[in-house]
């Protein structure tokens, strides 16, 4: 006859056989970059043991912000889905982490499942600073921020500085994959050439905060507005000196120009001249005399004959030729008249036969 205690314990031994065992399930290997955020589910699933509430722990490595699904309360051969986020620093170098994952019961019943992140080596966004060569004092300095995306996805960027005046072209801009962009802005230049005043340009994105450092030294500079342009991006700037015993004003502006300096002084000894000359004329209130080249031309008025003077229609020598020219006018006049008369009469005759 077999013991009751012999009985109990061959139950329970066939009991734990049926029961499967309490299984957590991960993914064995992910691979992500740094500054991007990664993604995964683990599955918890309880064997045959009645309603059971279960803690979730995440073990990660240094250089990593991670969460995952504090709680499950599962009941007897029930499937849950714990969430895992992760998202490893900028800087964080290439290489393989482990992520380990806990699941603890009430009864004390545990399991665990590890997940291998390989960081690869893919840079995302990033900015470069291209300063002026020249900074001239009281003016505006151009920078240029050239913004890249080399990462596998799109990204929002931002740019901004605690630099007082400073103006970007684009203060926020979206990058796909694979593109890059020039983003420029515009500094207030000190006056003073000794004061060097060191400013920073922070670029933010999916992929952290990125600080770029520049100074504004500014320089003596003469600054002459270009023709072709207008406003601030059209300063040609000419640098006359680096230190502060370069010349200014009025002594710098000859300094640039002394070249032509003999045409300038004609010029002026010009103009004084022909302003004592005007000045002399409306002294003496006098009309200017014309020169002794100029000679006016007589005006010609065209007129009829019958109008004209017998010795302005004749070209005669003496008052004898005049006579006869005007004898012989009047017989060619007579002539004519007859002779108009006695075509008169013929024209009648016809008409009346």
């Amino acid at each position: 006859m077999r013991s009751p205690l012999l009985s109990v314990f061959s139950l329970f031994l066939l009991f734990a056989a049926l029961a499967p065992a309490l299984t957590l399930e991960a993914p064995a290997e992910i691979r992500s970059c740094a500054g991007e955020t990664l993604y995964y589910n683990a599955y918890l699933e309880q064997g045959r043991a009645p309603l059971e509430t279960f803690s979730l722990e995440l073990s990660a490595p240094s250089g990593f912000t991670s969460y995952a699904t504090p709680q499950l309360t599962l009941d007897s051969q029930e499937r849950g889905t714990v969430g895992v986020y992760a998202t490893p620093l900028l800087s964080l170098l290439p290489g393989d982490y482990s992520f380990d994952l806990r699941a603890t019961g009430n009864s004390g019943v545990s399991t665990q499942a590890s997940t291998l992140v390989k960081i690869q080596d893919c840079s995302l966004v990033r900015a470069t600073l291209v300063e002026p060569s020249a900074m001239c004092g009281c003016g505006y300095a151009r920078f240029e921020v050239i913004v890249s995306n080399k990462g596998s996805a799109g990204s929002s960027v931002s740019l901004s500085s605690p630099l007082e005046g400073v103006q970007f072209s684009k203060n926020n801009l979206f990058l796909p994959a694979g593109t890059e962009e020039n983003v420029s802005f515009y500094a207030s230049v000190p006056c003073d050439t000794s004061r060097v005043t060191p400013f920073e340009v922070f670029v933010r994105s999916r992929s952290g905060t990125q600080q770029l450092d520049s100074v504004l030294s500014p320089r003596a500079c003469v600054q002459v507005p270009s023709p072709e342009s207008s406003g601030l991006e059209g300063v040609v700037i000419t640098t006359l000196a680096q230190s502060e015993e370069s010349p200014s004003g009025l002594t710098g502006l000859f300094a640039a120009a002394s070249g032509s300096w003999p045409l300038f002084f004609a010029g002026l000894l010009v103009l004084a001249l022909l302003g004592y000359l005007w000045y002399k004329r409306e002294e003496s209130n006098e009309p200017v005399p014309a020169p002794m080249w100029y000679k006016p031309f007589p005006a010609v008025v065209e007129r009829a004959p019958e109008e004209m003077l017998p010795e302005e229609r004749f070209d005669c020598e003496s008052w004898a030729d005049l006579l006869s020219a005007l004898e012989e006018e009047q017989t060619v006049r007579k002539s004519g008249k007859k002779g108009r008369q006695a075509k008169s009469k013929k024209v009648k005759r016809g008409k009346k036969r």
